[in-house]
């Protein structure tokens, strides 16, 4: 039989099914599916079903799609997963990735019978498609109450995204309406800056670099249509052979941008010498993509069409910074858009490889990068035009002053020029010691000095430091009674009372959060007593609070407080890049905040770390074993007042 030479496997891999039972879930086959590869395409359903306890099924999320070559033309992947249905609506499965090649679903009963398979993909015509979607969508036909397998077949090549949810039919419909309205938003915005663009540049006759740019901005649209598949759905829909050519639709993207860029930033030959020639280099190499395309040689120029994208945006990254060097301004913009592009790039890297939350925009960041960075082109095609007039002025100015006495005129321009030279320095040194406190008011000392001589701050680790944790109990009350103002002033009087008993220690304010206060001793300088500081000042703030219950009387505005510290290690550093913040993180801030948690009005609860390093020094009363949220029960001691 032609199944014989499959390797089969007494240990496959098969999780239990996936349940559906809310309608407004979303829920990824990931966990609950198996892949197997057939290296030489010999298996058919019919094989699969029968050998499947056989098959070297494996966990899903063990895959690793992508870059596997041209050998995995030869291969099928076979994903197996299992589905009960509680629902009272129909049921689908769909893809992320809308450009994907031939996908089947096969729908087996109970029995091992075939009910049904589905196909969709960019392979197959819309007339053809099971749902007739530009989304790899399929329906999952299981009534209420069973449970049924299901076997997703990639048969072209390698599987190169292997997230697919299942939805019920309310969710799917909310969510592929928002994500169509977010897309029509997108490629509205798109469509809208290449028509108004174009139209200047017919009305006002404008120069070639302004129609460059809108032939940028139509390659790029294009370009996201064709990954979204919206070219596909409506341009050619009975033509999937068109789809083979994402190659020519990005090449002529980077023509385009080449071409816009060497004309925009005026990169001529003798201002630039050899990257005027590194420019034309770029020129070809996507022509020469282009014509690679409609020839045998195509699958060459796909292997390299991903490098071949980065060297030239690495190309015109570069172009901006020296047009900046040479005065140019509003090759700023052009830069900022480079910013903002490799900034949604970055997103979208962590969100394929896990690291960020799954949402609609970081599926889509490159394509909103891509708005973004048109955006900009845009604000500086405008700055160039007032930079140039800007220079006609500054000529005219300059022809009309030449009339004028030479001697008179650079007198006066000499004494006006020493003027406000000094009095711009004046000012500047001003500003200069105003944003210097500034920053040494937000920041920790060394870590000012450190930005302002380096540009940025290195975040930094601290094996063992002290957290102290202060929250206000029964704050949503007051906040309830009182009016507002009176309620942040009280609040303001506080937190400035906390600031000041911290200034007489070697203790860091981290920052406030809402009616929380948090600092820490052992940074941003190290320091071997850290532990025991700390607890000298949650004494002396417990002193103050409690002296100041006394002062206002019952009648009067006094807020009571818990008190957490807990010993461990953090990482610091600076988060932001207009309002800066000083912050930590780690476990060690967490279990903080449970010690606050943990602990009663007017008393300071400490951990156990914190406790072997301070109980020499001061008097503590075992709590014994406490439970804290997500850590379980940990050990416990209040620290006694003088």
């Amino acid at each position: 039989m032609l199944w014989i030479s499959v390797p089969l496997s007494g240990q496959s891999h098969f999780p239990s099914p996936m349940v559906l039972d809310r309608e407004d879930e979303v829920v990824s086959i990931l966990p609950y599916a198996s892949f197997f590869v057939d290296e030489r395409q010999q298996l058919d359903i019919l094989s699969v079903t029968l050998l499947r306890s056989a098959l070297p099924f494996s966990p899903l999320e063990a895959i690793k799609y992508g870059g596997d070559g041209p050998q995995a033309e030869s291969r099928h992947y076979w994903v197996h997963f299992k589905v009960t249905n509680e629902l009272d609506e129909p049921v689908y499965l769909q893809g992320e990735n809308y450009f994907m090649d031939t996908i089947f679903l096969y729908h087996v009963g109970a029995n091992e019978e075939v009910l049904g398979t589905q196909v969709t993909g960019l392979d197959i015509p819309y007339r053809n498609r099971s749902l007739k979607n530009n989304r790899t969508l399929f329906e999952l036909a299981i009534p209420k109450g069973e449970t049924h397998d299901y076997y997703l077949v990639h048969p072209k090549t390698n599987l190169t995204n292997p997230k697919f949810s299942i939805y019920g039919s309310h969710k799917l419909l909310t969510v592929n309406h928002w994500n169509d309205f977010a897309d029509g938003l997108l490629f509205g915005a798109l469509l809208f800056i290449a028509i108004y663009q174009l139209l200047i540049w017919i009305t006002e006759r404008g120069e070639i670099d302004q129609l460059l740019y809108v032939l940028y901005v139509l390659s790029n649209t294009f370009t996201l249509a064709f990954y979204k598949s919206f070219g596909f759905e409506f341009l050619y829909p009975n033509s999937p052979a068109i789809n083979d050519h994402l190659i020519t639709v990005q090449a002529l993207t980077g023509l385009f941008l080449v071409l816009f860029t060497m004309k925009f930033l005026h990169i001529t030959r003798k201002e630039y010498g050899f990257w005027y020639w590194l420019g034309f280099f770029f020129i070809g190499q996507n022509t020469l993509l282009i014509i690679l395309d409609f020839t045998p040689a195509r699958s060459w120029g796909a292997s390299i069409i991903g490098e071949a994208a980065l060297l030239l945006l690495l190309y015109t990254l570069v172009m901006g910074i020296i047009s900046i060097r040479k005065g140019y301004s509003p090759a700023k913009y052009y830069l900022m858009a480079f910013f903002f592009f490799f900034v949604t790039a970055f997103l979208y890297v962590g969100y394929g490889e896990g690291l960020l939350p799954a949402s609609y925009f970081l599926a889509n960041a490159p394509h909103y990068g891509a708005l973004t960075q048109i955006l900009f082109f845009g604000l500086a095609m405008g700055d160039k035009y007032s930079f140039y007039k800007e220079k006609q002025l500054e000529a005219e100015q300059v022809a009309m002053n030449a009339l004028k006495d030479k001697e008179q005129l650079l007198s006066t321009q000499n004494v006006m020029l020493e003027h406000n030279v000094r009095e711009r320095t004046q000012e500047l040194e001003k500003e200069k010691d105003k944003s210097d406190r500034l920053l040494k008011n937000i920041l920790p000392e060394e870590t000012a000095e450190e930005l302002k001589q380096y540009g940025r701050a290195e975040p930094r680790f601290y094996r063992s430091v002290s957290i102290l944790f202060i929250d206000f109990a029964e704050f949503t009350q007051w906040a309830e009674r009182l009016n507002p103002r009176l309620l942040v002033e009280t609040l303001d009087e506080y937190f400035r009372e906390f600031d000041r008993i911290i200034g007489n220690y070697d203790i860091e304010k981290i920052k406030t959060i809402g009616d929380a206060y948090l600092c820490a001793a052992g940074l941003p300088v190290p320091s071997a007593d850290h532990a025991e500081t700390i607890v000298k000042v949650a004494m002396d703030i417990l002193d103050y609070l409690i002296e100041k219950e006394k002062q206002v009387g019952r009648d009067g505005v006094a807020f009571k407080a818990r008190m957490g510290i807990h010993t461990g290690s953090v990482v610091a550093g600076i988060v932001g890049d207009q309002k800066f913040q000083y912050d930590i993180w780690g476990d060690a801030v967490n279990m903080a905040s449970r010690m606050e948690e943990s602990s009663e009005i007017y008393r300071i609860n400490i951990s156990e770390s914190t406790y072997q390093l301070v109980k020499d020094q001061f008097e503590c009363t075992p709590r014994g074993q406490i439970y804290a949220k997500n850590k379980g029960k940990v050990n416990m001691y209040f620290v006694e007042r003088k």
